[in-house]
């Protein structure tokens, strides 16, 4: 037979390729024009600084790093603090809501809007809000490695994974096995690309919702949704990589399925954790495997059916 590109000989198997390739054109779209067509300033892991006279436009989203909105500048907002350290010390138009990370009023800040904090908050005496302040709003805000209990965190993350690894493989084996399998190299471009759309459009649905005061529980329930199926995605690679290593130097792990699955999940939730904490670049690193984790869940429809591409390009894996 010969190897390379394998065409279907059924033409109805088309079609999923060119819903495949809508897929990953508007991921590529959503990831390379963000700010200019979701109108979203996402700040990660690196540090910015609104300078005196800038203005920001849109939606400022903070999951890590630092944020500085110095004396002069304006940020229209609305914004949304879920992790890192955001310093307010000029204008913000909008709504202030942040429901983890650090928020630091200084005593030129003015925020026109709403603010609603819940994790670590100081304003200071001279700093003015124009709308309602919630004090313990959302949740607490996340443990940071430099914090006492950090890698506490991260230890019982990798448990709980490992945990839910194990019950996938107890009770829905073949349905982890096809999620698996769309994490394996042949697939693993489709399943970036779904898995970044997922992402994007769940992040914009869940700040939109979350701005909205009565959809709040629904922005936090779709938050706690992601998070399940990102862990699902993880509970999948680490099978995979427990298969791999069954057929390599632990054959062993053929014979105990469950406890194969459970210690390949442990290792990946433990070993992102630890790459999550290497600066600049750690946060994109683990954000990158997660993508790809729940990419494959969505391409999968958890597991319910194995994905069949019409082509199929011959990789390391066959």
């Amino acid at each position: 037979m010969r190897r390379g590109c394998r065409a279907s000989g059924v033409a109805r198997r088309a079609r999923p390729l060119g819903a495949v390739g809508w897929v990953a054109l508007a991921a590529l779209l959503l990831a390379g024009c963000a700010d200019d067509v979701l109108g979203i300033t996402w700040v990660r892991q690196e540090r910015l600084v609104v300078v005196d006279g800038a203005r920001l436009g849109g939606v400022l989203l903070v999951t890590g790093g630092e944020v500085l909105l110095a004396p002069g500048s304006r940020a229209d907002g609305p914004v949304l603090l879920l992790g890192g350290t955001l310093t307010v010390d000029g204008l913000v138009a909008g709504d202030v809501l942040a429901p983890g990370g650090d928020l630091n009023l200084g005593p030129w800040a003015i925020v026109r809007g709403n603010l609603a904090a819940g994790g670590d908050f100081e304003r200071h005496p001279e700093a003015l809000i124009a709308g309602e302040v919630t004090i313990g709003a959302g949740w607490p805000a996340a443990a940071d490695a430099r914090r006492g209990g950090g890698w506490w965190r991260v230890l019982l993350q990798a448990l709980a994974t490992g945990a839910w690894a194990a019950a996938w493989a107890r009770w829905a084996p073949r349905r982890l096995d096809r999620m698996a399998d769309a994490l394996r190299w042949r697939h693993l471009p489709v399943s970036v690309s779904l898995g970044l759309l997922v992402f994007v459009v769940a992040v914009v649905a869940a700040v939109v919702m979350a701005f909205t005061i009565v959809l709040i529980p629904a922005s936090l329930l779709l938050l706690l949704l992601g998070a399940v199926a990102v862990a699902t995605g993880w509970a999948a690679l680490g099978a995979a990589l427990a298969g791999a290593a069954a057929r390599g130097p632990l054959p062993w792990l053929r014979e105990r399925p469950v406890w194969a699955a459970a210690i390949g999940a442990f290792d990946v939730a433990l070993l992102l954790g630890l790459i999550e904490r290497v600066p600049v670049v750690g946060g994109s690193v683990a954000l990158a495997v997660s993508v790809a984790a729940l990419g494959a869940v969505a391409l999968t429809g958890l597991g319910g059916r194995r994905f069949e591409p019409a082509f199929t390009l011959d990789g390391p894996d066959g």
